[in-house]
Formats: structure tokens, C-alpha cells, sequence
């Protein structure tokens, strides 16, 4: 290791010729650039021109250096240093990298100071360029150019209409005291063994038990759609109390978690890129893609700002029919409401009213059985959303795959592929995790290639805007801040986003939202 001073800054600039990749490092005093090979170079941090001039000799030194939550790292150099975050582009994400190489694996940097974690950075490069295929190289740079989009916004958070947050965690707290005196028992405390019990126990009077894949008795909002609910006025009723109370837990959640993390009447979350299993990113601290629709006003664009948005529609059935190659199913989509197409295809005439429009239940039981086969939800499931047994369950989810037979072929596909252990990847060639359970295959290969649909489309949008316009990416939901004359250009912008996948069109309408994020 050696220590970087004035002096030493012609020998930095040499050594830096001469290696590649490299790696760097922020602490909480002290900055740090590595190769693989062990040398590294440390300076402590100050709030000096020397910091800054060694930042700026890494940045001019035309290498790709990489840190460990390199936005992070480069939004506090920005403000330690009164630089502009997109000053520091040069430092790229080992974070994002290793969510592309290793998507669903856990990792826990471990800290050993600011020399070991940059030539750790450096080294883990190394290893992906020797062992990755070409797709998942490019997928890790083409991944690393999407983190580096959102630091600016970051770096600048989210403004809160607080005011409305302070009235919204009013309404909730009262709704749930009213509910805590009706029941008799606090059924939004899940956090003490004996508040869940009183729940499990409450629930089990009138026959109702929400357990996980194990019989396990657990709360875990994923486990209600799989919950069986006996056929009678009294469960019925309990269960509607049961998900109304469980949502106002949810709401006063959600809104203290934003509470707590206002600076003023901001909030500065971290976007993380690539970050579930299937490549779908998150923005985190406080998270903001779980949030509700009817809550989303909280988040407001700057003084004289307007939010402009483009969200795809019924991205996940068009991403599946261009897997799929299923004609029958892009004909629906090209219909336009595929949910309709299939009930009509299900239920044929019976399903239409008076008018000739297909009827709310029959669309919605066709969408239950197609959503059910995308996210691995059984008969008993399906049967409980629906509200119908489950003969009916089985013969809706049958008569759906009748009606696509190309999907049933691919999903035969993708059955023989897991029993011959084939790698799962994306069609782009991006890694997936490989898992046992064909449901969870078939989900992780719609929600991915969703994921590089939607990323594609941000960059293109990026191409053609000012980077602190970008305001969030949730979901299939891309939100531009933009000044308030400039929202036609904005829409224009956001019409960038439209493609065709395998031959199936992704699309949706560019809106203008006004100063609140909203549906």
C-alpha cells in the first residue's frame, strides 16, 4: 500500500497506465484505488483541494474503476467535495455487476478498509472477465450505465407533499384504533409472537389458517391469495376484516417508514439496479415500488416542475406471448384486452351482456386463471380469489391453456429444460437463478426479459433528456420531473419507450400527471 501525497501524484498517474481493472474504495476517512494484483494507493479524505485533484486524475485517466456501491459512494464524494455526482462517472458499480452475475445471491461486503475492499473490487472484475460469456459482460455494462442514470436524482431525492403525509398517518392511526376497539384485540401487531397468535387464534374460530408452503402458521401477505376460505357468511366476513385491518397496518407502515426518513421535505432512497432475482431493480430506504397507488401523491416534482409518465400495458401477457410464440395469444393482445379475449374464448357467448361487452366477472376469472398460471398460483388459490369451487377453478385454468396451445408447448419446454438442468437465461443470454419449482422458471423468465424490455426502453428515454429529468423508474412505469413548459417534449420523450419484443409490440400512452405521481 502506498500513501498517496502530493509528491506521489506523478507515480499515481504512471501506475494507472499500467493496470486495469481497477478497484476504489470510500470509508468514512480515507479514499483508496487498487489493482487485482495487490498494489493500491490511499489518501485520507478531506474536504480539500487535494481530494478533489485526485478524483479528477482517476477520472481523467480513462478507466473504467470499480467500487462497491459506487453511487453511493460517488453522491457522498459529490457533496463532501462540492462536486457534481455526474462528475464521477468513471466509478462503476461492482454491486450492479454482481447482481447481473449472481442474481438472488445474498452478499455482504466485508468491510477491511479502504486498500483491501478496492483491490476486492478489483478482483472480483477480474474473475468476470475471465469466466463470464460475452452476454452477461455486456449485461453487467450495459446494467452499470443504468445505475450511473439515477444518481443525479439520488443526489437530489424525492420531494413529499408532508402535509398530506401527516393527514394520511392521522386518518390511519384513527382507523386503526376504531378497529382495535371493534375487534377488542390489536390485529395490526404482527411484530410480538403474542399479537400474531391472537390473530392465527381470532381467524381459526371460524375455520381459517394462512400458512406458508411449509403448513407453517405465518402472516406473510404473499400466503393470502393461498388461503382456503370455508364457504360460509361468517368466514366471509371475518376474512374482509381480516385483509381491511392488515391493509391499514400496511398504510401506517409504509407512511412512518417515509416519515422516518424525510430530511425536510425530502427523501434520498438508493436505486439499486438488477437487484431481485430476476433482475428487476428496487429503490429502497425508504422503498417506494411496494408503495400504494393511493398513496403515490406523496411523491411531488420540484417548484415549477410537472411530472410526466409512461407506463406498459399488460407487459407481462405481451412479454409471455412473445416467449411463448403463441399466435392465438398475440391476436388477443392485438385486440386489445387480452383478459377479455380469453373469457370470450372461455365462456364464448355467455359471458357477454346485453350490449355484447364481455362481462366484469367472466374478465376477471379469465385474468385470475392467466395470472394464476404466470405466478404459480394452484387450483385452491385461484378458487379463493375467485370466490367459485374448485371444479370451476380447474375448468377455467384448463380451457385457458386450450386456448393457447403455444403457450402450453413452451411451458412443456421449459419443464424438459429444468429435469435436463439446463442454465436458465434470459434470451439476451443475462443468468438467472437456477430453481426446482416450473411455476417460478416460467415467472423468472417473464418478469426478466420485462426487466430488459424496461431498461432498454429508460436508456433510450435518457438518450434524449437531460439527466435530472428522470424522477423514477417503478415496475413498467417510467416518471420523468420535468419544467412545466417542456411536458409536450417530455411525452415525446417518453414515446421513446415503445418497442417490439419477439415480434409483439410493448407499448403504452405518455400522460402528463401534474405536480403529484399518480395512477
Amino acid at each position: 500500500m502506498s500513501r498517496l501525497t502530493r509528491a506521489a501524484l506523478p507515480a499515481l498517474s504512471a501506475w494507472l497506465t499500467e493496470k486495469r481493472p481497477l478497484g476504489f474504495s470510500l470509508t468514512q476517512t480515507q479514499i483508496a484505488v487498487a489493482a487485482s494484483d495487490g498494489t493500491s494507493w490511499v489518501s485520507n479524505l478531506g474536504h480539500d483541494e487535494f481530494s478533489r485533484e485526485i478524483l479528477t486524475m482517476l477520472g481523467n485517466s480513462g478507466r473504467r474503476i470499480w467500487s462497491e456501491m459506487a453511487g453511493r459512494a460517488a453522491i457522498r464524494l459529490a457533496r463532501t467535495l462540492n462536486l457534481e455526482v455526474g462528475e464521477l462517472d468513471w466509478m462503476s458499480d461492482v454491486t450492479t455487476a454482481r447482481n447481473v452475475v449472481y442474481p438472488g445471491v445474498p452478499f455482504t461486503p466485508n468491510n477491511r478498509g479502504a486498500a483491501l475492499n478496492a483491490v476486492a473490487a478489483a478482483r472480483f472484475m477480474v474473475g468476470l472477465t475471465a469466466d463470464a460469456p460475452l452476454p452477461t459482460r455486456d449485461a453487467v455494462l450495459s446494467s452499470c450505465a443504468q445505475e450511473k442514470l439515477w444518481r443525479p436524482r439520488q443526489a437530489r431525492g424525492w420531494r413529499v407533499d408532508v402535509a398530506l403525509l401527516e393527514r394520511e398517518l392521522a386518518a390511519a392511526t384513527t382507523a386503526q384504533a376504531r378497529a382495535r376497539a371493534e375487534l377488542g384485540f390489536d390485529m395490526t401487531d404482527t411484530s410480538t409472537a403474542s399479537g400474531s397468535a391472537a390473530i392465527h387464534e381470532w381467524l381459526a374460530r371460524v375455520g381459517i389458517a394462512v400458512v406458508d408452503r411449509n403448513n407453517n402458521p405465518s402472516l406473510v401477505r404473499d400466503n393470502y391469495d393461498k388461503t382456503v376460505i370455508p364457504k360460509t357468511p361468517e368466514a366471509a366476513q371475518a376474512w374482509a376484516t381480516f385483509r381491511r385491518v392488515r391493509s391499514i397496518a400496511s398504510r401506517i407502515g409504509k407512511l412512518r417508514e417515509i416519515k422516518a426518513a424525510l430530511r425536510g421535505d425530502r427523501i434520498f432512497s438508493t436505486v439499486f439496479i438488477r437487484s431481485t432475482r430476476t433482475g428487476r431493480g428496487t429503490v429502497v430506504k425508504p422503498a417506494l415500488q411496494n408503495i400504494n397507488r393511493d398513496l403515490r401523491p406523496l411523491l411531488i416534482a420540484d417548484e415549477g416542475r410537472v411530472l410526466c409518465s409512461l407506463d406498459f400495458e399488460q407487459v407481462e401477457p405481451r412479454v409471455l406471448a412473445a416467449l411463448a410464440g403463441d399466435t392465438a395469444m398475440a391476436a388477443a393482445l392485438e385486440a386489445g384486452d387480452i383478459y377479455a379475449e380469453l373469457a370470450k374464448t372461455i365462456n364464448g357467448p355467455a359471458c357477454l351482456d346485453a350490449e355484447g361487452i364481455v362481462t366484469a366477472e367472466a374478465r376477471a376469472q379469465a385474468k385470475a386463471a392467466l395470472l394464476g398460471i404466470l405466478y404459480g398460483k394452484g387450483i385452491p388459490a385461484i378458487a379463493s380469489s375467485l370466490g367459485v369451487d374448485r371444479t370451476r377453478a380447474k375448468w377455467i385454468i384448463d380451457s385457458m391453456w386450450d386456448a393457447y396451445p403455444g403457450l402450453r408447448q413452451y411451458v412443456d419446454g421449459l419443464r424438459a429444460d429444468m429435469i435436463a438442468g439446463t442454465p436458465d437465461l434470459t434470451p439476451d443470454g443475462r443468468p438467472l437463478p437456477r430453481v426446482k419449482e416450473l411455476h417460478v422458471i416460467l415467472n423468472h423468465r417473464i418478469q426478466s426479459s420485462a426487466a430488459d424490455v424496461f431498461y432498454q426502453a429508460i436508456a433510450r428515454v435518457a438518450a434524449h433528456i437531460p439527466t435530472d429529468y428522470l424522477f423514477l423508474g417503478i415496475h413498467d412505469e417510467l416518471v420523468l420531473s420535468v419544467p412545466a413548459g417542456r411536458t409536450e417534449f417530455a411525452k415525446r420523450a417518453l414515446a421513446e419507450m415503445n418497442t417490439v419484443f419477439h415480434g409483439i409490440p410493448i407499448r403504452g400512452q405518455a400522460v402528463e400527471l401534474g405536480i403529484a405521481w399518480k395512477k
